[in-house]
Formats: structure tokens, C-alpha cells, sequence
């Protein structure tokens, strides 16, 4: 079976930016772009003011790599690295986290043949300490949905704790300075100053 997902690319053949995405479905993600371009509805103002300045001729679609649809989201970060589409002078992506990874796809459960398939995806790869701050911006911003705080409501109600709990264990020497320094802070106000217990 041929492969119909994969990462593309949109280009202004006469500037020369472009865009990055991805998707299940290359042939149905194209219709629906310049679908939407022609139209002046595309939710990327970059790009449909070029698309009217310029004109559709001037616009390219062009495939950049097939692959799973499991590890889209990994490969598209890797093109908008390497080509930095999200700089407003060579692109048009709005986003320097590829939808996914901002989490789009966080809540979903992976079976475990696609938990194999992203980690190989990911084997080799470095992300810088700019980077990783994007990641966690982008978690910390996302807002849960009412349907998911539902969800995430009724799994703490139904979360069941061993009764045996650290029965016969013990922290290391790390994990209890990090507890008592935890505590410590709880203890004081903004100006370190002790709290009052009531």
C-alpha cells in the first residue's frame, strides 16, 4: 500500500518563502489549502496575504518526504528546523513547535508498535535548550477543553492507591532534601518570611 501521508511544503516561487505541514491525507490537505486560499478564508494571514499579493501561480506544492502517519509530527519539527519556515523573513508558519508537539495529540494513548516507531524517529536527535523551552511553553499555554477536564476529573475520582504505599521503603538522601527544601518554601511568603499557622 502507498504511502499518502507525509511532510509538504508551500512555496511563493517568487519570494521564495514557504510554508511546512503535515498530514494523513497529502492530496486531501492540498485541495483544502488553496481551497481556502482562493476563497481569502486560510487561517494563516501570512500566507493568504501572500497568496493575494501574488497570486496562485506563484505558488508551489511540493511533497518533502513520505512517512508513517505515527511519526508526522517528528519529522515536520525536523523540516522546520532545518528550513526555520516560522522566521518571518524566510516563511510562513506561525509556529516554531509543529502542531502536534505544541498537543494537538497529547491525551491520545499510542499503541505500542507506534511507541517503538516515534522512538526510532527520535533516536540521534538533540533538542537544544532554546528548544525544549518552546516544548514546555507550548504545554504550559494549552488550555484543556471543558470535555477534557471532564475526563481527566473522572480519572482522579476513580484512581485507586496501593494501601501498602511506601510500606518497607525509603527515599534516597536527594529525594528527601528535595522534599524538605519543597516544604520549606510552602512555609513562606513572598518575602521568605515564615508563615503563621492558623
Amino acid at each position: 500500500m502507498l504511502l499518502n501521508s507525509g511532510i509538504y511544503e508551500i512555496r511563493n516561487t517568487d519570494n521564495r518563502k514557504l510554508y511546512i505541514g503535515s498530514s494523513k491525507s497529502l492530496t486531501t490537505r492540498k485541495r483544502e489549502h488553496f481551497h481556502r486560499l482562493r476563497k481569502g478564508i486560510h487561517a494563516n494571514k501570512h500566507l493568504q496575504s501572500s497568496f493575494i499579493k501574488n497570486g496562485e501561480e506563484a505558488f508551489q506544492f511540493k511533497i518533502l518526504a513520505y512517512c508513517e502517519p505515527e511519526i508526522l509530527y517528528v519529522q515536520e519539527q525536523r523540516f522546520l528546523d532545518h528550513y526555520k519556515s516560522y522566521d518571518r523573513d524566510k516563511g510562513f508558519n506561525m509556529c516554531k513547535i509543529a502542531e502536534s508537539l505544541a498537543g494537538i495529540n497529547i491525551g491520545r494513548k499510542c499503541s505500542e508498535s507506534t511507541k517503538k516507531k516515534i522512538s526510532a524517529a527520535h533516536k540521534g536527535r538533540v533538542f537544544s535548550k532554546e528548544h525544549k523551552e518552546k516544548l514546555s511553553k507550548a504545554a504550559i499555554d494549552r488550555k484543556h477543553t471543558e470535555d477534557s477536564k471532564k475526563r481527566m476529573s473522572e480519572k482522579a475520582k476513580n484512581r485507586q492507591f496501593h494501601p501498602k504505599g511506601m510500606r518497607g521503603k525509603s527515599h534516597s538522601v536527594k529525594t528527601k532534601e528535595k522534599i524538605a527544601a519543597s516544604t520549606r518554601a510552602r512555609d513562606r511568603d513572598l518575602k521568605g518570611r515564615l508563615l503563621k499557622s492558623k
